[in-house]
């Protein structure tokens, strides 16, 4: 917990450092993204789709924060006789930074983390087991946004969690409007 709220004071000490110009149009914005989650630990390698819901203020067109909420789905593997199914939800806390390629198209990228809950369930023959799993971690992303009209925009990320045990990360494709 002590995690979240430095990564919380984090973010805001970066956005509060930023010298907003008027015409850089500062603001909040809502987002949806749908798209893949894979998730590596040891043998296991599951994917399934993903949705996230996000929302965030653009300081200026270089730097602003998000928060979103990401439902990963149910992973699924067989790893020897086994049958693992691995449920993972979390929220990323990020700062991001844009680098505006014209007036209609941006890259950027993002730094922050991820706090996250997972219920594994593993099956041979009629034995089931079940484990549940906590934590944070580092969590980075690069993606692309495109403007459609007025503050319609599309965008597409590539995301990861930096989890200690293996490899946890997103790629997809949603909508953003910015107010």
């Amino acid at each position: 917990m002590r995690h979240y709220f430095q990564a919380c004071y984090l973010i805001v000490s970066l956005g509060c450092m930023t010298n907003v110009h008027a015409d850089e149009q500062p603001g909040w914005y809502l987002g949806a993204s749908i798209g893949e989650a894979t998730n590596e630990v040891g043998e296991f390698k599951g994917t399934d789709t993903a949705f996230k819901l996000a929302g965030g203020y653009a300081f200026n067109k270089y730097l602003g924060i998000e928060l979103a909420y990401v439902d990963a789905g149910t992973q699924t593997d067989t790893v020897g006789l086994q049958r693992i199914e691995n449920d993972s939800s979390g929220v990323i806390a990020s700062a991001v930074m844009s680098l505006p390629l014209g007036e209609r198209f941006a890259v950027f990228g993002k730094l922050g983390y991820a706090f996250y809950e997972s219920d594994a369930t593993g099956r041979v023959g009629e034995t089931v087991a079940h484990e549940s799993d906590s934590g944070d971690d580092l969590a980075y992303g690069i993606g692309a946004e495109l403007v459609l009209t007025g503050g319609l925009r599309l965008r597409a990320e590539y995301e990861a969690i930096d989890v200690s045990d293996g490899d946890f990360d997103i790629i997809s494709a949603g909508v953003i409007y910015k107010f």
